[in-house]
């Protein structure tokens, strides 16, 4: 009787206890679905402050795998929101916290989906070199299959990579990474990757290739119009509106740039006006309408205003500073419990051998746990030490970063802006004194040629400057713009580039402004002085030295009978300076060679 009483109070108990808990879970999904609710309401109606206090509301519930679904969407579409305000920095630090939070499940999709989307909130806030290496990382973290929604995210990825090459000017790199999406293709619907060819129609446009561009950009127009998503179509307006003004088709721009501006309201995404107005301007400038031309500058100068300023800039930065101190001290952490595990299981083998042993054997393993003991210490300090001088070496590496970072943004708004004003006041020079001499005119178009060429050496500095190294790919980008400008002025000369290098080298930022000067003045002293019809690049490697070739097919000179000037002086002082060799090889009626060898082993930084 007496353990029939006992059976029964312990069934109650069991059932009151199932109770008890079904009734807390039904009262917080009841809590979670209440604030996720009000959360949602509140995201459309655009206030900023209670969007961030109901995020922090509901990240105690991401703990749970059936809330946590409904928690990552709403932190997506924050981050959405913040981007659509210009508010970059908050959407990466939304970003970073939603990374953390998906890696607790190991949630690849979502990692994948939120990389892509701080890829795109970098891009939008012009830091295109952290937009392609979150692109790329999204793309890693995908598992290597061929599965739909594997391939769209994988999509997704590379678009966003293609569009900060773009927007970073180069296009044809660009082109590269929105093939590989078309690749995907019949395995994907049209519909599925319809921004790739808004974005390779963009590309297009900025290699100047028109018609294709069109193309493009009008069959991404047809694809999105079912989805009424006023910011793609914002977009794609934006982008006729471009084509029309490279066309020169003025009308047909500025009605494209009218749709644009429509969308753009609509679906309130600031960057689009952007765009829109620096584009416009120029359309209006071609129109020679200077009045609408103030407005869409002064228009585009609030803008900008209110998108870039140095302090959001020191946030963004800090923001990320942040979130790698933290995933190191994280590293830092598990080491620690690693060893004190190690310690604990040791002392524990020591314990146990304690009680086993004589009073001889306990003796000598006393002294050999002290000495195991004490060398765990050594080397746990020694860690410890090896940690903090790396951090410090990053923090060190950080104020460099920002110093040279400085400097870029003084010679590009101070320097370069000047130049530029003195190139419109030139100009302005020319259109007053139209019935001029001849040759005041061509002295005004010499300076305006010499200040020109003066803003494209500041910007390959400024290009440098911004890198702490310059891989192959970037130099031989860099070597492709130069020569398809070189193109356009020189249309009787056909131009040929050979990359033979297979392997990614990453050079210094010495080292990489000293290469493509002096490959640069090679191609400038060929097309001045060598008569030729065709000049090659080539780009190999041989054995452990880098070579680059420069030939042309020109009249070429004697060696022995021409003294050198200052040109070919400073292509030996530059190269000289990083460690390389010039090797200049020209015989009459038979062309010039010149080459560059510099030694792999000392393509470190400097």
């Amino acid at each position: 009787m007496k353990n029939k009483l006992l059976l029964s109070l312990f069934l109650f108990l069991c059932f009151f206890k199932t109770i008890f808990s079904q009734d807390s879970y039904l009262s917080s999904q009841s809590e979670f679905e209440t604030i996720l609710k009000k959360a949602k309401k509140n995201l459309k109606n655009n206030n900023e402050d209670s969007i961030i206090n109901y995020l922090e509301k509901l990240k105690p519930y991401s703990k749970s795998k059936s809330q946590y679904n409904d928690y990552i969407r709403y932190l997506i579409n924050t981050i959405h929101f913040f981007d659509t305000k210009g508010s970059f920095e908050k959407s990466i630090k939304v970003a970073q916290e939603g990374i953390d939070i998906a890696e607790r499940y190991n949630d690849s999709t979502i990692i994948s989906e939120i990389l892509a989307d701080m890829s795109h909130s970098y891009r939008l806030f012009q830091d295109y070199k952290k937009a392609i290496v979150y692109g790329k990382k999204a793309v890693e973290v995908l598992p290597d299959n061929e599965e739909k929604e594997n391939l769209l995210l994988k999509a997704n990825a590379l678009n966003m990579i293609a569009a900060a090459h773009t927007e970073k000017g180069y296009p044809d790199s660009a082109i590269v990474f929105q093939k590989k999406v078309l690749d995907f293709l019949p395995k994907v619907d049209s519909f599925d990757i319809k921004n790739t060819f808004v974005n390779i129609g963009y590309a297009f446009m900025e290699t100047n290739r028109l018609p294709e561009a069109k193309l493009y950009t009008e069959t991404s127009l047809k694809l999105y119009r079912p989805t009424k998503s006023d910011y793609a179509m914002a977009s794609i307006f934006t982008n006729l509106g471009m084509y029309g003004r490279r066309a020169k088709d003025h009308k047909y721009s500025l009605q494209m740039f009218d749709s644009a501006i429509y969308y753009a309201k609509k679906s309130k995404y600031i960057e689009t006006f952007e765009w829109i107005y620096e584009e416009r301007a120029q359309v209006y400038q071609a129109l020679n309408n200077y009045k609408k031309v103030s407005e869409d500058l002064n228009n585009l100068l609030i803008i900008k205003d209110s998108m870039f300023t140095k302090q959001r800039d020191k946030n963004a930065q800090e923001i990320e500073a942040v979130y790698q101190t933290a995933k190191k001290e994280k590293q830092i952490l598990k080491q620690r419990e690693e060893l004190l595990a190690q310690k604990l299981a040791i002392k524990n083998r020591t314990v146990y051998t304690i009680l086993l042993a004589s009073l001889l054997v306990i003796f000598g393993v006393s002294f050999f746990a002290i000495y195991k003991r004490n060398q765990l210490k050594r080397k746990q300090l020694q860690k410890e030490i090896d940690l903090k001088d790396a951090l410090a070496k990053i923090k060190t590496q950080n104020r460099l970063q920002e110093q040279r970072l400085r400097i870029s943004r003084d010679l590009h708004d101070n320097i370069g802006s000047q130049l530029t004003f003195i190139i419109s006041s030139i100009d302005n020079l020319k259109f007053i004194s139209k019935n001029a001499d001849k040759k005041l005119k061509n002295k005004l178009a010499n300076i305006s040629s010499f200040t020109g060429d003066t803003i494209h050496q500041l910007r390959d500095t400024i290009w440098a400057m911004n890198k702490n190294e310059i891989s192959m790919e970037d130099l031989h980008s860099r070597i492709l713009s130069f020569v398809e400008k070189a193109k356009i002025a020189t249309q009787h000369i056909e131009f040929s580039i050979n990359n033979n290098i297979h392997t990614d080298f990453n050079f210094s930022s010495v080292q990489g402004i000293n290469i493509f000067r002096v490959i640069q003045e090679a191609i400038n002293n060929a097309i001045k002085y060598a008569e030729a019809k065709t000049i090659s690049i080539d780009i190999e490697q041989q054995k452990n030295d880098l070579v680059f070739v420069v030939k042309d097919d020109g009249i070429g000179f004697s060696i022995a009978e021409v003294t050198l000037g200052n040109g070919l002086s400073n292509m030996e002082k530059r190269m000289s300076e990083i460690d390389g060799k010039v090797l200049i090889d020209s015989k009459n009626t038979l062309g010039t060679s010149v080459t560059l060898k510099i030694k792999i082993n000392t393509t470190d930084d400097v």
